[in-house]
């Protein structure tokens, strides 16, 4: 794997049209929110593409007909405060997430006070967002095991290897990132969000 700076927003939006006839064929439409000021970030180009096309996949997979699946990026903001769900003010240091709480690939979960990016991760955000079927709690912790497969009454022809996020997890891990997802509950869609350095991150290895 070859690290070099790469612009977010080519990297997308040449997943994005990779994507698109999946999304067509499924009658799902696709969306990005992706602002035009970011830095570049510091990843393997094909990999890079390849945890963004998994994502999406996956949601096109579990979205019915009619959905939307929405990719973003965002960064936290240095030096300013940021406005929480319900209005809170939250410090500098504070990414909050657009839910109540998030779910780790181990199953835990965190409340919406802890459900951020911290002091020392990485300080960009990518989120795949779909209005799809939903996860119960209790599926997380397979989402991201090699053959782990979900039931929540989804047909058979949905289902895969159950490869594509275990290995989603991996290359966003070699990247020094992290994933995560967030779901209300079966029929309520699902967010699956990872972090990545930018590249000119502080501390941060460029040889891998």
């Amino acid at each position: 794997m070859v690290r070099k700076p790469v612009p977010l927003d080519e990297a997308i939006e040449a997943t994005l049209a990779l994507a698109r006839p999946q999304a067509e064929k499924a009658g799902v439409a696709l969306a990005s929110d992706i602002p035009p000021d970011l830095p570049p970030v510091l990843a393997d180009p094909v990999r890079l593409r390849q945890i963004l096309f998994n994502l999406l996949s996956n949601a096109i997979k579990f979205t019915p007909a009619g959905g939307r699946i929405t990719l973003r990026a965002f960064q936290k903001a240095e030096g300013t405060k940021q406005k929480a769900e319900g209005g809170e003010q939250q410090g500098a240091d504070a990414c909050v997430l657009p839910s109540a709480g998030c779910l780790l690939p181990s199953g835990e979960k965190l409340p919406a006070a802890e459900c951020r990016v911290p002091p020392g991760w990485p300080s960009l955000v990518i989120e795949v967002t779909d209005t799809g079927l939903g996860i119960k709690a209790e599926d997380i912790p397979k989402l991201f095991t090699e053959f782990g497969q979900l039931d929540a009454g989804r047909a058979p022809e949905k289902r895969g290897t159950g490869l594509g996020l275990a290995l989603t997890k991996k290359l966003v891990e070699l990247h020094g990132g992290r994933i995560w997802v967030e779901s209300e509950g079966k029929g309520r869609g699902t967010t699956f969000a990872f972090t990545l350095p930018f590249a000119g991150s502080a501390g941060v290895r460029r040889e891998t």
